[in-house]
C-alpha cells in the first residue's frame, strides 16, 4: 500500500514519502513503489517542489552549485519549478494608493489583471503612466523567524549522501543571507540608480527607475520590449549565448556586481540586440577592494595562467594573500577528479572555473557569497553554451567574450587619462592586458602546431586561405606593438619631466585608441 501524506504535512513526512534518508524516527512507510525507480536527485527535487516556500527556494539556490553537489543533482535541480501565488490584485491596489497617493490610483486604474511575475520576494504587473507602459512591482514581506526555523529543522533531518555537503551550517547561513538580499526595496532601488548612472553602456541593460513612482514597497520602471532569452537561445542568428557571456563578464569586470539569481526567464533580447533584465532583485556587490582582483582572476583563468589565478582566488576567498593556502589549493587541483558530463561538449574556460571552485571548496569552506555566485553564473552559462552548440562544435563563448569586454574596459578607462595619478593607478592593472595577450598568443601557437595556419605557405590556388592567415598574423603583431607602447607609456610616463610626460600621456591614449579599434574588428 502506497504511503499518503496529507496536505500541510511536516517536511519529514514528505521526505520519507519520497524515499529520502532521514535522521530520527520514521513518520510514514518508507517511500512509494512508483518512486523506487527514480534517482535520489529527482526525489529530492520533487520533495522540495511539493513542500514549496523556503524548501523550493533552497532547491533553486542549489542550482549549478558544483562546489556542493554532483552533476546528477545539478542537472535535475536546474529544472526545478515552484509557482508562487500572486499578491491579490485588490491588495496591490490598496498598497499602491497608500504608498503613492494619487499617482498610485492612476497606476492602479490601468493595472493589468495578470501579473508579469510572482516570485517568493516580488510580484509585478504591467500598467501605464503618461501613455507609456511601465512595470509596477511590490515587495513581499521578509522571511519570518518562524518560517526559517521550520525550514532549518526540517532540512536538517535529511541524511541523503548526495546532498550532505549542501546541508552544513555554513551553506545554510549562506542560503539565509541569499534569501535576505531582496528584503529591502530601498536597497534594490539604490543599486538600480547606481547602475543607471554608469557612464558606459554595455551589453547588459538594467531597469530604468521612475523615481517619482517609487516609495515603500512599490518600485516602478519603464517597460522594455524584447524577446525572452529562453525563446531565442537556440537561434544562431540572435547570438544570444555570446551576448549573455559578454553581459556576465561586464557585470563582474566593469560594473563590479554579481546577479545572485541569474534567472534567464527575467531576461529579454531587445530590438537593438542588448540583454535587458526585466527584474534585478538579488544583486550582490563585489567589494571595492576585490574588484580589481576579480578582473585579474577572470583574465588569468582565460589566459591559462593557473598560478596567478590561484593567487587571486585565494585572495578573494580569504580577503588576503596566503602562500600556504595557495599551496593547498594547488594540491587540491592536482588531486581533483574531473566531473564527467555525458553528451556535453563543455567549454574549456568554464571547466577551469568549475575545477577551481570545487578545489577551493575543499580548502576554504567559508567563502563570500559573491564569489560563489560568480562561479555559479559562469557554470550556468557553460551548460547553456554546451547545450546550444551546433553538432560537432565545441564553442568557448566565455573565452571569446573576453576581447570585446576588454575593449569596453579600455574605453571606460580612457576618460580617466587626464591626470598623472590616474595614469599611475591604471598602470598597476595593465598586466591584465598582457595576460589576455598571452592567451591569444597561445592560441596562435596552437594554430601553428595544429597546422591550421600552415596554408600561409601554400601554393597560389589556396590564396584566399593564405591571405586570411597572413591578416591574422599581422593583426597579432599590431596588437603586440600597440600594447607594448601602451604599457611603457603608462609605466614610465608619469615619472618623466616636463613636456615629455605629456607626450607619453598622448602616446598612451593614442595606443589605447588603436587597441580599441583592433578589438572592435576582432569582436
Amino acid at each position: 500500500m502506497e504511503a499518503q501524506v496529507a496536505p500541510g504535512a511536516s517536511p519529514g513526512a514528505v521526505f520519507q514519502k519520497m524515499g529520502l534518508r532521514l535522521r530520527g524516527p520514521r513518520l510514514v512507510p518508507r517511500g512509494t513503489r512508483h518512486l523506487e525507480h527514480l534517482p535520489a536527485a529527482a526525489r529530492f527535487r520533487d520533495a522540495v517542489e511539493e513542500l514549496g516556500g523556503l524548501f523550493a527556494s533552497f532547491g533553486h539556490f542549489l542550482r549549478f552549485r558544483a562546489d556542493l553537489l554532483r552533476p546528477d543533482y545539478l542537472a535535475t535541480l536546474r529544472h526545478i519549478k515552484f509557482p508562487v501565488p500572486p499578491v491579490p490584485r485588490d491588495d496591490a491596489l490598496r498598497i499602491l494608493t497608500q504608498s503613492l497617493g494619487p499617482g498610485g490610483r492612476i497606476l492602479g486604474s490601468s493595472l493589468e489583471e495578470t501579473p508579469l511575475w510572482s516570485t517568493p520576494s516580488r510580484c509585478a504587473w504591467r500598467s501605464s503612466w503618461e501613455g507609456n507602459p511601465v512595470v509596477v512591482q511590490l515587495a513581499r514581506p521578509a522571511v519570518t523567524a518562524a518560517e526559517w526555523d521550520r525550514f532549518e529543522s526540517g532540512v536538517k533531518r535529511l541524511r541523503e549522501p548526495g546532498i550532505a555537503h549542501a546541508l552544513t551550517p555554513r551553506v545554510l547561513r549562506q542560503y539565509h543571507a541569499w534569501l535576505r538580499l531582496p528584503d529591502s526595496a530601498a536597497r534594490e532601488r539604490a543599486y538600480l540608480q547606481t547602475l543607471a548612472s554608469f557612464p558606459h553602456h554595455g551589453t547588459m541593460e538594467y531597469p530604468q527607475l521612475l523615481t517619482d513612482l517609487c516609495a515603500g514597497d512599490v518600485t516602478c520602471w519603464d517597460w522594455v520590449d524584447g524577446k525572452p532569452i529562453e525563446d531565442v537561445l537556440d537561434d544562431p542568428v540572435s547570438d544570444a549565448v555570446r551576448k549573455l557571456a559578454e553581459g556576465m563578464l561586464e557585470q563582474m569586470c566593469l560594473v563590479a556586481v554579481v546577479d545572485a539569481d541569474c534567472d534567464f526567464s527575467s531576461m529579454v533580447l531587445t530590438p537593438d540586440k542588448r540583454i535587458a533584465l526585466r527584474r534585478a532583485n538579488r544583486l550582490v556587490p563585489i567589494p571595492p577592494a576585490m574588484a580589481r582582483t576579480v578582473l585579474k582572476y577572470v583574465t588569468a583563468v582565460l589566459a591559462g595562467n593557473s598560478q596567478h589565478a590561484n593567487r587571486q582566488l585565494v585572495r578573494m576567498a580569504l580577503g588576503y594573500s596566503s602562500a600556504a593556502v595557495e599551496a593547498q589549493l594547488h594540491d587540491a587541483l592536482s588531486n581533483l577528479e574531473p566531473e564527467l558530463k555525458i553528451n556535453l561538449r563543455f567549454p574549456p574556460s568554464v571547466g577551469s572555473f568549475e575545477s577551481n571552485w570545487r578545489a577551493l571548496a575543499t580548502v576554504t569552506p567559508e567563502r563570500p557569497l559573491y564569489l560563489d555566485c560568480l562561479h555559479r553564473n559562469l557554470l550556468n552559462l557553460g551548460y547553456l553554451d554546451a547545450e546550444s552548440a551546433p553538432r560537432g562544435m565545441t564553442p568557448d563563448t566565455v573565452g571569446d567574450a573576453q576581447w570585446p569586454v576588454m575593449g569596453r574596459l579600455l574605453k571606460a578607462r580612457m576618460s580617466q587619462f587626464s591626470s598623472r595619478d590616474t595614469l599611475a593607478q591604471w598602470s598597476l592593472g595593465s598586466g591584465l592586458l598582457m595576460l589576455e595577450l598571452t592567451r591569444q598568443a597561445t592560441r596562435l601557437a596552437e594554430d601553428f602546431r595544429d597546422r591550421d595556419l600552415a596554408y600561409t605557405f601554400a601554393p597560389a590556388h589556396e590564396e584566399d586561405t593564405s591571405d586570411a592567415s597572413i591578416r591574422s598574423v599581422r593583426l597579432g603583431i599590431v596588437i603586440v606593438v600597440l600594447l607594448l607602447v601602451f604599457l611603457v607609456c603608462l609605466r614610465f610616463g608619469p615619472a618623466l619631466p616636463g613636456p615629455w610626460s605629456g607626450v607619453a600621456t598622448f602616446a598612451a591614449v593614442l595606443s589605447a585608441g588603436g587597441l580599441l579599434w583592433v578589438l572592435s574588428r576582432i569582436g
